[in-house]
């Protein structure tokens, strides 16, 4: 048995799957034998839901919400059986982070930039230096309710 029962959201490099959802955590799946994936690792960062994921270069990305804090996790999946944190960038804006659901956000990287949306507001994150552990808000931008 995985660590969730209620995938929301996947991400994929090569073969191996990486899946989070509102059980908590992510699951990483090693999908080269398509009929038999098996799990290779999990991750689990302080008991919350990881919404959205995406990877690039080894790390994997994921915003979490809890309470009124919005926090980026980068997490090193180099070794993709014990994925480990790289570190956080805590804090950004969300408009409303005690109510997110697993539609209302999401992650994309680009190069060294990474875009969430997360209940009305939309961020850009440099991630320029990997070895930096403070990973910059460079804007964020929140939608007009008429």
């Amino acid at each position: 048995k995985v660590n969730s029962t209620n995938y929301a959201h996947i991400a994929v490099d090569g073969t191996t799957v990486y899946a989070t959802g509102p059980d908590g955590g992510m699951d990483i799946i090693d999908a080269s034998v398509p009929s038999s994936p098996s799990l290779l690792g999990t991750f689990q960062y302080n008991d919350t839901y990881l919404h959205g994921v995406t990877v690039n270069n080894g790390f994997a990305y994921s915003i979490t919400t809890g309470g009124s804090n919005t926090t980026l996790c980068i997490v090193d999946v180099h070794h993709p059986q014990s994925p480990t944190l790289f570190t956080t960038s805590e804090d950004l804006p969300c408009e409303h982070a005690v109510y997110v659901d697993s539609s209302a956000t999401s992650i994309a990287i680009h190069r060294t930039t990474v875009y969430y949306s997360c209940e009305g507001t939309f961020g850009i994150i440099d991630i320029k230096d990997a070895s930096s552990p403070s990973p910059q808000l460079l804007g964020e931008y929140t939608a007009q309710v008429f």
